[in-house]
């Protein structure tokens, strides 16, 4: 019976030990999991992590940016919308938008207003990324002709996302059709852009993004200083003499971004990152990030 006895209490630990190392082998897979990476404007490549059905994520920024021209400053919003299992409504105003030229004349105005459907066609598995499908709208409601166009723009874009152990990275490929300016010649834009997101613990994660856009206005001219990635963005300072171009009109642009975001709370994150673009401009971004 002692012998019986001994054995049993040692299936008994062995079975214990086994249930502590599975639960600690969960746990730690939990904690080494890449945050979702979606709408809360720290980066502009486009994802296929859908938000689930119902919930909602709110995103506010204030970014400004600088170079030799001037400087600008925006205060961006962007409301994420769970509808189905595989669609997301994500609206993005831009309700203050300055402009401030070195020896010209201050700007303020409303942005324009973006706003973006997107379609998860394929889910991740083993050995393929998440495939998604995204339509934007670009509704004209700068009153600012040094701010927005008054036309409106149509961007299509295809999205693939893939976790790599804790790094989620995100690619996406766009075409902008752009509306015509008075007076203005413009030619539609293609873009593509490359982020990743690397969850260091469960409080902190580091992102990156390199983005390409094609020029409005031909290859030969070069862009400058302008607001949201410079195809669909909200004004800017042009590179080409001190005078303000429209950012929908804008040049040729290779930006680079590196940020870091904190989980204060399951519902609450913050971040920060620095921006550098072809035309020697840099911008500032903060923000942060309410889930419903």
């Amino acid at each position: 019976m002692n012998i019986e006895r001994r054995l049993n209490t040692h299936d008994r630990t062995a079975r214990m030990v086994r249930s502590r190392n599975l639960l600690v082998a969960l746990t730690a897979a939990v904690l080494l999991l890449p945050a979702s990476v979606r709408a809360d404007l720290s980066l502009e490549t486009e994802t296929a992590r859908m938000l689930a059905p119902g919930h909602l994520e709110l995103s506010m920024a204030g970014e400004y940016q600088f170079s030799r021209e001037g400087g600008e400053f925006a205060l961006p919003l962007a409301l994420e919308i769970g509808v189905l299992p595989r669609l997301e409504l994500l609206i993005e105003p831009t309700p203050y938008v300055g402009i401030y030229p070195k020896g010209g004349k201050n700007i303020n105005g409303i942005g324009d207003v973006e706003v973006t459907t997107t379609f998860l066609a394929l889910k991740e598995r083993d050995f393929l990324p998440a495939i998604a499908f995204a339509f934007e709208l670009k509704i004209p409601t700068a009153q600012d002709l040094q701010i927005g166009t008054r036309k409106t723009d149509v961007a299509f874009y295809f999205i693939n996302s893939k976790l790599i152990g804790p790094l989620d990275l995100h690619l996406h490929v766009g075409y902008t059709v752009l509306g015509e300016p008075t007076g203005v010649s413009v030619k539609n834009t293609y873009q593509f852009a490359l982020a990743g997101n690397y969850k260091l613990n469960p409080k902190w994660d580091v992102f990156a993004e390199a983005m390409y856009t094609s020029s409005a206005r031909g290859s030969s001219e070069s862009g400058g200083v302008s607001g949201e990635g410079g195809v669909s963005g909200e004004g800017g300072v042009s590179g080409e003499g001190g005078n303000l171009a429209m950012a929908e009109v804008g040049g040729l642009e290779v930006i680079g971004t590196a940020g870091v975001r904190h989980h204060l709370r399951p519902d609450l994150d913050v971040f920060g990152s620095f921006s550098y673009d072809n035309a020697d401009a840099k911008m500032v971004r903060t923000g942060l990030t309410l889930k419903f």
